[in-house]
């Protein structure tokens, strides 16, 4: 069971109307002091002067206050305790029950006079009353509002390491703690003297290590250090970490079944490891592993693993995964510029799951086309990757093996990367929901295996979105592929794939590029606005059906080389031209039936082709096809062809009105730190003019640059969550009262 830790410890400083107490408080002679816990478990000691009004805010605000999350009281501990003492006061003393708690939040009120030394002590205790956390602090007391800090330590039974013990005196526990971690792991499962009235030892407690440094040098420690069988190793105090400096250990840690590394922080060494799990389950939580710039791992897993809440900085791969189902949760990899073969994490074996990571910084300053990866997909069971933060890496993520199992990427944000988002030179792989933006490409599918890209969202990257250049399959469904600076999707090869309900639009090589002889169906999709034209045939009989195909200054539709498409069924308008049939498309014959072409500027079908064409049942914008070899504006058929049509067909009905792209917003930052800026951002689309707003309630901060633009930044006076982690959206309306949002994230520096 795990409860929530609020201690909030008011030293009264106001009158006994306002609080029942022994006698009448002077609140000239009396302090406001408040004790918090928090999840990383410092209690912050917080001193206001006490007067009438701050007491009575303080009793309203318990009456009517939110049970705010703060921390996670450990299981074991059942009782809180706060003690309070100084020389020329009497001890006060106050508990309560964890477990009876109706609340989230547990809270004393007290009365303490002003004064000197004030010694403030917060235990947490088990069920037989014995001590497992304890944190204190000393105030002088005189009315004036301070801020302190207790850091809580853990006191519990255990085995005991300081860098001021001794192996050979010492006992292991906390009064004659040990020198070495090495000589309190070879004690487990031994019983060292129990620090206070209690149990003794038992398997399972901890190895507990205080502050400072240890090494095979000065500190006497023997690599490897061999975790004990089920037994956590951990830092006693979470604010100064315990350092394991593995100096040139081949390997600084191994695992032993069930064991636990939490809280430190490791140097790993060049050509080594920081933490081999040994082929044994174990956890690693809460630790630093720091690298040199050079070829090492930090962490090599060959089993069912979980590393968790754990940073990783510098050369080398930060976790590379051999055998096993590890799970990945929730820890940050910052990658340095290296001439070394680096990977955030390299999964070569196994069937992983990664998820809520942040992975920045694995790449080749002297060679941007290098294979420094966020993540490396090189088993043939595949990998889960699910909520991760991949950014500024040579490339973000990478398949290279192809097997039985499927990988899964979902909801990751994938940005900033050097070369391209996601590369998949073998393997099958499901892109799902994610945001992948800003880099060199989207996504690169060269594989024989199966691709399936669904609900993500693929813009601003500098060249093609999605390239698909292999014999494989590719569904591309329901993404919103936008504002990219080549293509959105590139089809060549003989590759069969399905392009369906995707938003195509701004992209400035193009919309769809098909050269392959295989199946490719075009269906249901909205492709507008892209730079020259919409969709571009070069080869096959490809369908394109049921797509909107708009606002392009080129073609909405280009047949060439050898294609015979079938074109059924689109609303083809508001394009240079609306279908053009080229003079080298001269095999296959081309079916164009049921459509709705209208609005194109130059024609609305240029037929310049000696192959048969057949176009039944279109709407026209003014008659039936007739040819006009001049391809002046307004003119339905031009070209040297007269395609071929039944007038018995009746045309389908004629769209409402020209096409209108819709609205949309671009910016060129996503994330910004300690309120930093500024963010520009672009309107696209729509009916101008806009006008711009946004929620951050300083309208100072956003600035109308041009027509077209706007930019936030932070000028000091903005939203109230500055500098901390939050979010200011800006939103963009046109004439005819669309909107559209964008969003940038701060995170605190």
């Amino acid at each position: 069971m795990k409860k929530t830790l609020i201690i909030a410890v008011i030293v009264v400083c106001a009158s006994s109307i306002l609080i029942s107490c022994k006698g009448n408080i002077d609140p000239a002679k009396s302090s406001m002091v408040t004790i918090s816990v928090g999840s990383d478990k410092v209690a912050s000691v917080n001193v206001k002067p006490a007067t009438a009004w701050a007491m009575l805010k303080l009793r309203m605000a318990n009456l009517f206050a939110t049970k705010d999350a703060m921390a996670a009281i450990p299981s074991i501990v059942q009782t809180v305790k706060l003690t309070i003492d100084a020389a020329d006061m009497p001890a006060i003393s106050e508990s309560q029950d964890v477990t009876r708690s109706t609340t989230p939040i547990v809270s004393f009120t007290v009365i303490v006079p002003n004064g000197p030394a004030r010694h403030f002590v917060v235990d947490g205790l088990d069920s037989t009353k014995y001590v497992y956390y304890r944190g204190e602090t000393q105030a002088d007391l005189t009315g004036e509002p301070a801020t302190l800090s207790i850091t809580m330590l853990y006191w519990g039974p255990g085995i005991y390491v300081s860098v001021k013990g001794d192996d050979n005196l010492g006992d292991g526990s906390l009064e004659q703690p040990y020198r070495t971690i090495t000589r309190a792991l070879s004690a487990v499962p031994g019983a060292p003297k129990p620090r206070q009235a209690g149990r003794p030892y038992q398997a399972g407690d901890p190895v507990v290590v205080g502050p400072g440094v240890y090494d095979d040098i000065t500190g006497g420690e023997i690599f490897p250090i061999t975790l004990g069988y089920n037994t956590p190793l951990i830092s006693q105090d979470p604010k100064h970490l315990a350092v394991i400096d593995g100096g040139n250990a081949g390997t600084v840690v191994l695992g032993n079944y069930n064991a636990t590394i939490d809280n430190f922080i490791i140097i790993v060494p060049c050509d080594g490891y920081g933490i081999d799990d040994n082929l044994s389950h174990i956890t690693v939580n809460n630790v630093r592993l720091t690298s040199p710039d050079c070829a090492n791992y930090s962490i090599y897993l060959n089993t069912d693993s979980l590393v968790t809440n754990s940073t990783f900085s510098g050369g080398g791969t930060a976790i590379y995964i051999n055998s096993g189902n590890p799970v990945i949760q929730g820890n940050t990899i910052i990658g340095t510029s290296t001439e070394y073969m680096q990977y955030g994490i390299a999964v070569f074996g196994g069937a992983p799951t990664i998820q809520d990571n942040i992975i920045i910084g694995n790449y080749d300053v002297n060679n941007s086309t290098g294979i420094d990866t966020g993540i490396y997909i090189g088993t043939p069971a595949g990998a889960t990757i699910t909520g991760n933060i991949i950014r500024n890496n040579n490339a973000g993520i990478v398949s290279y093996v192809l097997g039985t199992g499927v990988s899964t990427l979902s909801t990751n944000t994938i940005i900033n990367n050097f070369n391209t988002g996601v590369t998949v030179a073998a393997g099958d792989v499901d892109i799902l929901n994610n945001s992948i933006q800003s880099n060199g490409s989207g996504i690169s599918f060269s594989s024989v295996g199966v691709l399936h890209v669904s609900g993500s969202k693929i813009s601003q990257n500098v060249s093609d979105a999605i390239a698909i250049t292999s014999a494989g399959t590719a569904t591309i469904d329901g993404n919103v592929i936008a504002n990219n600076g080549g293509g959105a999707i590139l089809v060549s090869n003989p590759a069969l794939a399905t392009i369906s309900s995707n938003t195509i639009r701004n992209n400035g090589g193009g919309g769809i590029y098909s050269a392959t002889t295989g199946s490719l169906t075009i269906s249901g999709n909205t492709i507008v606005a892209n730079t020259p034209d919409g969709i571009n045939v070069w080869a096959g009989m490809p369908l394109i059906e049921n797509n909107t195909i708009g606002n392009h200054t080129g073609r909405g539709i280009i047949v060439d080389l050898s294609a015979g498409p079938t074109i059924s069924a689109n609303r083809i308008s508001s394009n240079g031209t609306g279908i053009h049939l080229t003079n080298n498309a001269a095999t296959m014959p081309t079916d164009i039936h049921y459509n709705s072409v209208s609005c194109n500027n130059t024609a609305d079908l240029r037929s310049d082709t000696t192959t048969l064409v057949y176009a039944d049942a279109n709407h026209w914008d003014y008659t039936e096809p007739t040819l006009n070899s001049l391809c002046a504006s307004g003119i339905d058929i031009c070209g040297t062809s007269v395609p071929s049509y039944d007038p018995t067909l009746s045309p389908v009905p004629a769209a409402s009105a020209c096409y209108t792209s819709p609205i949309e917003i671009t910016q060129d930052l996503f994330d910004i730190y300690g309120c930093g800026g500024p963010v520009t951002f672009t309107a696209n689309g729509g009916v101008p003019p806009y006008t711009w707003s946004t929620d951050d309630p300083t309208a100072a901060d956003l600035t109308v640059l041009n027509a077209t633009q706007a930019q936030w930044d932070w000028l000091g006076t903005g939203p109230a969550f500055c500098p901390n982690d939050g979010t200011i959206t800006v939103t963009v309306t046109d004439s005819k009262q669309n909107t559209i949002s964008a969003s940038v994230a701060n995170h605190a520096p």
